[in-house]
């Protein structure tokens, strides 16, 4: 157990013994490689459109699925749409577009759920400070 335990010991001529419970990583950890993925987004749409003499219609269901690049993000998106457009007589057209859309976040800090995160404190920013002030040599 001795032999175990000086592994992990940290000594040098400004500090005192020291017990790391992890051996110390001399090359260094690129922590914004360590912490990040490769993004993904996957889209979905569905559409009919027609219409006859004096009418058009669309409508219109798409879905779309974000994976951030770090895996604690991730974004969902739902939206229906329709489009309506009926000649009423020669010189007058009525017509209507509706669009509803469910969208979801999550992983992210600040306000509007996420859509305000802070520029100054966030995992990549934090990752990067990390590496660059923690340097061992």
């Amino acid at each position: 157990m001795a032999a175990e335990k000086a592994k992990y010991n940290i000594t040098g001529p400004t500090i005192e013994d020291f017990y790391q419970v992890i051996k110390a990583n001399k090359e260094g950890t690129d922590w914004y490689k360590e912490l990040t993925q490769t993004g993904t987004i996957s889209r979905h749409t569905l559409g009919f459109s027609g219409g006859g003499q004096g009418s058009r219609f669309y409508v219109g269901l798409s879905s779309q699925k974000q994976q951030g690049i770090l895996p604690s993000q991730s974004a969902t998106r739902y939206a229906f749409r329709v489009n309506t457009e009926f000649d009423i007589l020669k010189n007058l057209r009525i017509g209507e577009n509706l669009q509803v859309t469910y969208l979801s976040i999550n992983g992210r800090n600040g306000g509007n759920n996420g859509l305000e995160s802070s520029q100054l404190e966030n995992d990549i920013l934090g990752s990067i400070q990390i590496s660059n002030n923690h340097s061992c040599s």
